[in-house]
């Protein structure tokens, strides 16, 4: 079936338009800038490395009026012409680093402008943060809606398996966020720098964020009242969650979507997004209700994190969107009955060796701060890595866990303060392997104390420890069964 989208705000159909001119001129980047820019992207490349081989000096030259490359020399004494559609391509493949571990980003492929991010100061940001505000992007129907959702864990792609994909702008997506929902963010240096510019990482703020689905229970109709002045009737349909919602009506958008040939004529599909919505049982449809026909909740890929509000409708019915009321854990769908009215329309050694390279360039590479991150980055990792040979060594599980515990701590300072890539993944992923392993260890022997008979004191705290370090459903089952034993005592 063939689904063609419409939306009753005329402003989309400008930016479909629009994407639609821009087409042929997305196949390529501008080769050439002006003299400002030209000037700022020297000072950034600046003893930077591109292919394992330190930029000793950059230069602008011109190719015109007002058209200017780039022109760098390297460490092994050759020198290159470099045009914009090149470093946009390099930038992607990250065959060009800037130093003080920063990334050279481009957000368009049709302009010249450009973006430096701080990676240290983003994952930095994103160990500590507790909430993240989502902003939604296009094609999304939650477009530039921002909801605000609890984090459980930052880590980066490559370490849980998920590396090769990339952005709309062709970027890799190199870290991810796992939040307390379920959801799984991955973020690309654009993402990053985004975040960054408007705060959407905040280290308070988590009585307003989502922690999990809601779980919707039903659906029910609200039949039509009493006509108005005006020779209307309001309707509406009612979704009842299973706690609280804490989102905004703004958050519950709707589109048409012309449905072709359906039944015995031309007629539309209402869907209305359900954010951050489980649908895990059946939900009873409700097969009519005024206009509305065949009115069903349904889930879609690519959207894992939600569920839609369908209902069939035919095309001279509705004259004026319908309204979204949220009243404790319910949320209402509001219409109004309405007549003939139309829809409308081996990395790690070369990175330190060109560190060391950098530095010796006249110490314009490394500031005070970056050799003071380096010596806390090595004193941290190597006392996260005591701790965790120590807990290794430990036979007492409890003293154990408090040495895990502990582990994770310098782990994280270590990854707060990491200056490359490779240091801040050899952190994470040191500290991911401690916390997949502590579960494990305090089920067992949580379920060995309990088998054996002996004192449950401070098996119920190993237990929060445990809880609080996986999100698997089959391990939170155990520790729930554990916690029952435990309260029969």
């Amino acid at each position: 079936m063939n689904h063609k989208r419409f939306r009753t705000n005329r402003r989309w159909l400008w930016v479909a338009a629009a994407l639609l001119g821009m087409g042929a001129a997305a196949q390529a980047a501008p080769l050439y800038t002006d003299k400002d820019t030209a000037l700022e992207l020297a000072q950034a490349l600046d003893k930077g490395v591109f292919n394992n081989n330190l930029i000793t000096a950059t230069f602008i030259q011109s190719a015109g009026k007002n058209r200017y490359f780039i022109k760098v020399v390297l460490d092994n004494n050759t020198s290159q012409n470099w045009n914009l559609d090149q470093l946009q391509h390099w930038s992607r493949k990250d065959v060009v680093r800037l130093r003080g571990n920063r990334a050279l980003v481009f957000p368009s492929q049709e302009t010249n402008a450009f973006l430096v991010l701080d990676k240290s100061q983003f994952v930095r940001q994103a160990l500590k943060a507790r909430v993240y505000e989502k902003k939604y992007k296009e094609p999304d129907p939650l477009v530039g809606r921002v909801i605000p959702f609890a984090v459980h864990r930052f880590n980066l792609s490559r370490l849980v398996g998920a590396g090769g994909q990339t952005d709309d702008q062709g970027y890799p997506y190199r870290y991810v966020l796992d939040l307390m929902n379920g959801q799984r963010e991955f973020l690309s240096y654009l993402d990053a720098y985004s975040i960054l510019e408007r705060t959407g990482l905040k280290e308070g703020g988590e009585g307003e964020a989502e922690y999990r689905p809601y779980h919707l229970k039903a659906v029910r109709s609200q039949q039509p009242g009493a006509q108005d002045d005006r020779g209307g009737r309001a309707f509406a349909l009612e979704l009842e969650f299973d706690r609280t919602v804490q989102l905004a009506p703004d958050h519950f958008p709707f589109q048409l979507f012309e449905r072709g040939a359906a039944r015995k004529g031309k007629g539309f599909t209402l869907e209305v997004t359900l954010p951050n919505t489980d649908v895990s049982g059946r939900i009873p449809p409700v097969e009519n209700l005024e206009y509305l026909h065949d009115i069903k909740v349904v889930t879609k890929p690519p959207f894992v994190d939600r569920a839609f509000l369908q209902a069939y409708i035919t095309p001279d019915v509705l004259n004026q969107p319908p309204v979204i009321q949220v009243e404790g854990s319910t949320v209402k769908v509001n219409f109004y009955q309405v007549v003939d009215q139309t829809v409308r329309d081996a990395s790690a050694v070369r990175e330190a060796d060109l560190r060391l390279r950098q530095k010796e360039l006249g110490g314009i590479a490394l500031s005070e701060e970056d050799i003071s991150h380096m010596k806390s980055y090595r004193a941290a990792f190597q006392e996260g890595m005591t701790l965790t040979q120590r807990a290794r060594d430990t036979r007492d599980v409890a003293a154990s866990v408090g040495l895990y515990q502990q582990a994770i701590q310098k782990l994280l300072e270590a990854s707060a303060n990491a200056t490359t890539d490779n240091e801040l993944a050899d952190a994470l992923n040191e500290r991911n392997q401690v916390e997949s392993r502590l579960p494990g260890l305090i089920l067992d022997h949580v379920r060995r104390t309990l088998r054996q008979g002996g004192g449950s004191s401070g098996l119920q705290e190993l237990l929060d420890v445990a809880k609080a370090m996986t999100r698997d459903s089959q391990t939170h089952g155990l520790i729930k069964k554990y916690e029952k034993q435990l309260g029969g005592r």
